[in-house]
């Protein structure tokens, strides 16, 4: 295979990666416009059981026993193997049954549940109760969509037709984010805000369903594969602890915000970390394509196909780190002025938790890479093992943290935790494949020269505290200075000519094709 042909799997990877880019920008941008509305007219409080309602469905992650990960794992395999009809159909179908059963019965749970975790777990003011209940029935009922949606999406990934993804899932979540400050100006409150979400969830399950029945018509077959069983199970095993530990590694700060701090605290907190989490965009919509394209590489094993695994692999972990250092420096700079004319003036605290965050960022975005990659190779159960061997240091250190410092001792926790995991997987990565860290063509000393150029408006912005328009002019001479080097000093001969060659047919394609 030709790496880097137009028709290569990179180039596919690539381009799968733009259009999750694109739709992760527009629900960031719908983001970015509708929340500070949300947080206006529900409040501190009512924003904080928000957030708290967010992270109790991710603690439900793990009743899906991590089928959705494991229908496009398998489904990539048989799709490998030219086996398009009824084996990944039954991949499909088998996935399906057990990820419907344990999410319908955690759903039940959490509406039966739903009053005494408002009073007695989370200790919600009693003003807020009644609204949290009700709020937290609805969600269980987009929980179950969302579980569904995550399998039967699977003939769009496995054929890495983001666009299709992209436009039903983007859509629907963008419309959601759009409606809910409409709902709450109209007086939904939090009860309407979370039955939007819930009905944005079923509208996209159903859409999903559509688009893969056109893909691969034999879904319309339900069945289910004994010998299926196992192999999924034992995939999905590991996926399970690993959801539910990693739950607890990315959230439980948070919940000791509640306890030790307050709702207030919470809510500030959440604001800096929704802001620093910009920098997960890209990599999370790489993510996506990197495992189906990981997987179908690895089924094959033979040479030319692990050669190229390894390519990827590399190239994957090149393009991270490039994009890396001038998004790090924009968020940051950008982050005191975003943050008090976004979220107001009673938010301005959250840019030191934010800072701190952004720090743990640069390594877990770094790490998505080999996560991708063991994935696909069917290693889950190293990074069950590693979340479960971080997990009572991560509570124990952000309990102490997070008590004795507030939001800023809960960042530093978070950030501490995903250091030593992203050391973890890169080393279970190469001890799992030979592949090791090595993300830049030329010497590290020589890529840490060419970084240097933006200090530049890191300098500038602590400096001057009022000028905007030189701050803005620091910042873009700092980018272009940083992008020529990188084109003169860090990209070969040959990445030079596969990214003119691909831009070119790009702009010369119908608008119908790129599309």
């Amino acid at each position: 295979m030709e790496v880097f042909s137009s028709t290569g799997l990179t180039s596919k990877v690539v381009r799968g990666s733009a259009w999750s880019v694109g739709g992760q920008g527009v629900t960031l941008l719908a983001s970015l416009v509708a929340t500070p509305f949300v947080i206006r007219l529900l409040g501190p409080e009512g924003y904080g059981v928000l957030a708290l309602i967010n992270v109790l469905i991710g603690y439900l992650a793990f009743t899906d026993l991590g089928m959705g990960t494991a229908s496009t794992r398998f489904g990539a395999d048989a799709h490998a193997r030219d086996d398009d009809g009824d084996g990944e159909a039954a991949v499909i179908w088998t996935s399906l049954w057990l990820a419907a059963v344990p999410s319908f019965l955690g759903a039940v749970a959490l509406a039966l549940l739903a009053r005494p975790l408002s009073e007695h777990v989370l200790h919600l003011p009693a003003n807020l109760i009644e609204q949290a209940v009700i709020a937290l029935r609805l969600t269980a009922i987009g929980f179950i969509a969302r579980t569904l949606a995550g399998v039967l999406n699977t003939p769009q990934l496995v054929r890495l037709r983001m666009d299709l993804f992209i436009l039903i899932n983007t859509g629907t979540t963008a419309a959601q984010i759009c409606i809910v400050p409409i709902v709450l100006f109209l007086g939904g409150g939090l009860i309407g805000a979370v039955a939007t979400v819930t009905c944005a969830n079923v509208l996209a399950l159903l859409l999903n369903a559509l688009a893969s029945w056109r893909l691969l018509p034999s879904l319309a077959r339900p069945q289910l594969n004994s010998v299926l069983l196992r192999p999924l199970l034992k995939f999905g095993s590991a996926l399970i602890v690993s959801s539910l530990v990693g739950m607890a590694l990315i959230s439980s700060e948070r919940l000791w915000l509640t306890r030790f701090v307050s709702i207030t605290a919470l809510a500030r907190y959440s604001v800096a970390y929704t802001l620093a989490s910009l920098l997960v965009v890209l990599p999370a919509a790489i993510n996506q394509s990197l495992i189906p394209a990981f997987s179908r590489l690895q089924a094959r094993d033979t040479t030319d196909d692990l050669t190229a695994l390894g390519q990827l692999y590399w190239r994957a972990q090149r393009g991270t780190l490039l994009w890396l250092a001038p998004a790090v420096v924009v968020v940051v700079v950008a982050a005191k002025p975003f943050i008090t004319f976004w979220a107001g003036p009673d938010y301005a605290s959250a840019v030191t938790p934010f800072y701190i965050l952004v720090l743990g960022l640069i390594f877990n975005v770094m790490a998505f890479v080999p996560l991708s990659l063991l994935t696909a190779l069917g290693r889950t159960n190293l990074i069950a093992r590693y979340h479960t061997m971080e997990l009572l240091p991560y509570l124990i250190g952000a309990a102490v943290l997070t008590y004795m410092y507030g939001p800023a001792g809960a960042a530093t926790a978070w950030s501490l935790r995903v250091f030593a995991d992203a050391l973890l997987l890169f080393r279970a990565a190469k001890r799992s494949t030979g592949f090791a860290f090595a993300p830049t063509r030329l010497r590290p000393w020589r890529y840490v020269l060419v970084i240097a150029v933006l200090a530049f408006p890191v300098l500038i912005f602590s400096l001057l505290d009022n000028n905007l328009a030189v701050k803005a002019g620091a910042l873009l001479i700092g980018l272009v200075a940083y992008a020529g080097l990188v084109w003169r000093k860090e990209l070969s001969a040959e990445e030079k000519a596969w990214m003119t060659t691909s831009w070119g047919g790009f702009k010369h394609r119908p608008l119908s094709q790129k599309v």
